[in-house]
């Protein structure tokens, strides 16, 4: 996977609608995609790749921090995905808490004032501020108590926006936000999915097909709380992506356009969340509440979840210890200059929730919905 493939992905949140739609009600489902086709690119790699599930961060655990602690996404410096700036060098990343990560092996095209930066091949930039997110227990009762969609989407957007409070904390890197081409982004955005779907599937909402979903406004309803969101925001509208993805013919929407009916549901886009070792399911109170209800082709291994509601700090909330498998892995790309893929491959995040492979023939179908994509494989997703 070319990095410049990376940023077709991440500049489509960087151009002005990316702000827009985090008040409509396509909100979820287009930043879904993002996630989606990022992953998509990098099992299109093929080999020990063909298989990659995109891990989710459980940002939860960053509640109980300290004050005086660092973010836990940080705590695997050395082979993770680096942590704060550096304050002397406007907040550059790379080489600096990302050691042995150079700027001409993951570069953004913003924010070209740190020293050795030449747009578009500028360093990662991060100020850390000390914004944690709501508990566990607190997106859980969101989810089961927001039923219908218009104030679950709502309720998100207005409680959930982590990357932006966390990582560009100083007024230098506000104008214009770049946290789309973040690597953290996009385990945010996969943990942001798998709220989305788990909300839908609790309130057996994934029982209803993509043909009925207009007789049920608790499923899904029309909204624009924006004073225009310029593009419509109903069930067969088609989404509005003004970034670079629509120049790239690998991409799904440079193909057929992309809307909520065709997004609704995981499976048809071959999405599947493990739930082995996931914390957030037990201390969210969403164990009890989708006892029986929890849709297989949706998640699997919801017996498997963590039991207690205590944390361990030793077990759940860390990301892979040095000497592991995966970090050997990255050490190895980073070599080839594909950082992105082994920054997406090593970060098993915090809750412990581990993506498993989801292929075999489930990779080769393709979903009749998706039939003229013209050879695009549709059935790309996440376990």
């Amino acid at each position: 996977m070319k990095l410049d493939e990376f940023i077709a992905v991440g500049s489509e949140h960087e151009q002005a609608y990316g702000s827009v739609v985090h008040f409509g009600s396509t909100y979820l489902f287009w930043h879904g995609y993002l996630a989606w086709e990022l992953e998509s690119r990098i099992r299109n790699l093929g080999g020990e790749y063909a298989c990659f599930g995109l891990p989710y961060w459980d940002f939860s655990t960053e509640s109980l921090r300290s004050e005086t602690d660092k973010p836990y996404i940080f705590e695997n410096d050395i082979h993770g995905l680096g942590g704060n700036g550096n304050p002397d060098d406007f907040w550059t990343v790379n080489e600096f808490s990302w050691p042995g990560v150079e700027t001409k092996d993951f570069w953004v095209p913003a924010h070209c004032q740190a020293e050795g930066d030449e747009y578009p091949v500028c360093s990662l930039k991060r100020s850390t501020s000390k914004a944690t997110g709501p508990s566990a227990a607190g997106m859980g009762a969101g989810i089961i108590d927001n039923a219908q969609f218009a104030d679950f989407s709502r309720w998100y957007s207005h409680t959930v926006n982590l990357p932006h409070n966390l990582l560009i904390d100083a007024e230098a890197l506000k104008e214009p936000v770049v946290t789309s081409y973040d690597p953290i982004w996009y385990i945010f955005h996969s943990m942001v999915s798998y709220h989305e779907a788990i909300w839908k599937d609790c309130h057996d909402y994934d029982e209803i097909s993509p043909e009925e979903l207009d007789n049920s406004e608790d499923a899904f309803s029309t909204f624009c709380d924006a004073d225009s969101c310029d593009v419509g925001q109903g069930l067969d509208d088609p989404m509005f992506y003004g970034g670079l993805l629509q120049t790239h013919p690998w991409s799904f929407v440079s193909q057929q356009s992309l809307t909520v009916r065709k997004a609704y549901h995981l499976d048809r886009w071959n999405v599947k969340y493990d739930l082995t070792g996931d914390g957030f399911y037990g201390k969210s109170g969403l164990k009890d509440y989708c006892q029986g209800k929890l849709n297989t082709e949706w998640f699997i291994n919801a017996d498997k979840a963590t039991q207690s509601t205590d944390i361990d700090m030793n077990k759940e909330e860390k990301i892979l210890s040095s000497g592991t498998k995966g970090n050997m892995i990255i050490n190895d790309i980073i070599k080839n200059n594909t950082v992105l893929i082994a920054v997406m491959f090593v970060v098993i995040i915090f809750g412990f929730a581990l993506l498993r492979a989801f292929c075999g023939n489930n990779k080769n179908k393709i979903n009749d919905l998706y039939a003229p994509l013209n050879g695009i494989n549709a059935a790309y997703g996440s376990v």
